[in-house]
């Protein structure tokens, strides 16, 4: 049994992107802090960002990589994904506004997702509404996520990053929520005062607040996957603290 990592969504009726068998194992290593800056460029060692291949368009579909203006962007190149073919969506059901928004003109989606092509191959980099920008810098929250489940020892899921605008400073602050069992006051803070000493000393960025939440209280879709808008609605309103 061979697991190869694709791409699809439910705009697409799922497929999108399916590596060949032979690509099964084809991962980007790239120089984080360049693609923090929207740059790809390869590199090794422990700044390197690792990013699985996800394949070539299945019949029928086309991709491209588009700037903030639309304008198509060359292999290599960080912007923005789109999607048209025959399996895309005429539209949301009994939602012009959200269809007007997603499809342009000539049946382009946009998948809302950012990421680059190399020979002919899709690597996706993340949700565009999901990335932080700290003082010029993307950030990526899966990386502060990930940081922090192999430092505390969290469960993958019960980890999120969020992006706090701070008007008086122009820019981003970084928040994290982890669910925890800890009860211990002491142990608490220790935990929080290392997470933010390890992601500052592995992505060189730092966090601004760490909310240790019970076990079960981040909030998660049907699959899993932790609702960052929810999150950042409960903290703004002072919940699951």
């Amino acid at each position: 049994v061979v697991s190869l990592p694709v791409y699809g969504m439910a705009e697409c009726t799922l497929a999108v992107t399916f590596p060949a068998r032979a690509a099964a194992s084809d991962v980007a290593t790239l120089d984080r802090r360049a693609l923090e800056s929207g740059e790809i460029v390869h590199a090794a060692g422990d700044s390197a960002q690792e990013l699985a291949c996800v394949g070539r368009p299945v019949a029928g579909t086309a991709i491209a990589i588009v700037d903030d203006a639309g304008r198509l962007l060359e292999e290599r190149q960080l912007g923005a994904i789109r999607v048209r073919g025959e399996s895309v969506m005429r539209g949301y059901f009994d939602d012009d506004a959200a269809s007007a928004a997603a499809l342009d003109g000539d049946g382009w989606l946009q998948t809302g997702d950012l990421g680059f092509v190399e020979r002919g191959q899709l690597y996706v980099t993340g949700r565009a509404k999901d990335v932080i920008i700290q003082a010029g810098r993307n950030v990526y929250p899966y990386d502060l996520e990930r940081v922090a489940v192999e430092v505390a020892r969290l469960r993958p899921g019960a980890v999120v990053a969020l992006g706090r605008r701070n008007e008086d400073k122009g820019t981003e602050e970084i928040v994290l929520v982890a669910e925890t069992a800890l009860r211990d006051e002491n142990e608490r803070t220790e935990t929080a005062r290392m997470l933010k000493g390890e992601i500052l000393a592995v992505l060189g960025v730092r966090v601004e607040e760490i909310h240790l939440w019970p076990i079960g209280a981040v909030p998660k879709t049907t699959s899993g996957k932790a609702r960052r808008r929810e999150c950042a609605r409960l903290l703004a309103a002072g919940g699951a603290a």
